[in-house]
């Protein structure tokens, strides 16, 4: 079953009246794919190479804040940086410092070819010297990952004394969320307690997602 004919049924699902959104995504998952967590190299891997990508309104606002708050002159790391809109869009605008994190392959190689330093790897890994950036970014990433609270640990631990972590997430007062990839959605107080080490947390609402973002003690 191909992934258009899988989001038609877990619309069905979803939007069934009688039976709750979350039970429905978990038989779409479970049934369909076999697998609740589907969240491997495999499956992104595939998702890459045939995907056609279209920001929506909120994805852009959400970019452009994100740019707004760092420098040119920043080392910035884009963990499950996927197809590197972001990074791409950091080098139309001459930021220099740039590197990926992605589990899929297919990802990292077309990371490399549009010049951009990048590493495999799974989450919670994070492959990269500590201290090592003044900004870290996971847009859409934790609701993907099972040990979120070590991928956050993780990332924090590259992040420059002084430095800035920005975590974006599904907002969980929204919903049905028909993503076969997602695990769990987030509400505010569940992003203060997982960046309770940050310091002067900012939360911007981008419906349906909410960015985090503070700097590192």
């Amino acid at each position: 079953m191909n992934d258009k004919m899988y989001h038609l049924i877990r619309i069905f699902l979803t939007k069934n009246p009688v039976m709750p959104w979350r039970i429905g995504n978990w038989i779409g998952r479970t049934f369909f794919y076999g697998n609740v967590n589907i969240n491997n190299a495999k499956h992104w891997d595939e998702r890459f190479a045939n995907l056609a990508y279209d920001a929506n309104k909120s994805e852009l606002k959400l970019r452009k804040h994100i740019i707004s708050q760092i420098s040119k002159n920043d080392n910035v790391l884009d963990v499950g940086c996927g197809d590197a809109v972001l990074l791409n869009e950091l080098k139309k605008k001459k930021f220099k410092n740039l590197a990926g994190l992605d589990i899929s392959k297919v990802a990292i190689e077309n990371l490399k070819k549009a010049g951009i330093l990048g590493k495999v790897s799974k989450l919670p890994e994070v492959p990269f010297p500590m201290n090592s950036f003044d900004v870290v970014i996971a847009t859409e990433v934790l609701e993907h990952i099972p040990a979120d609270k070590k991928t956050v640990q993780n990332m924090l631990g590259v992040v420059k004394p002084g430095g800035f972590l920005f975590v974006s997430v599904p907002n969980n007062c929204m919903g049905p969320d028909i993503e076969p990839e997602h695990l769990r959605k987030y509400t505010r107080h569940d992003l203060k307690r997982l960046l309770k080490d940050l310091k002067n947390l900012k939360f911007k609402v981008f419906e349906p997602r909410i960015l985090a973002y503070g700097y590192k003690k």
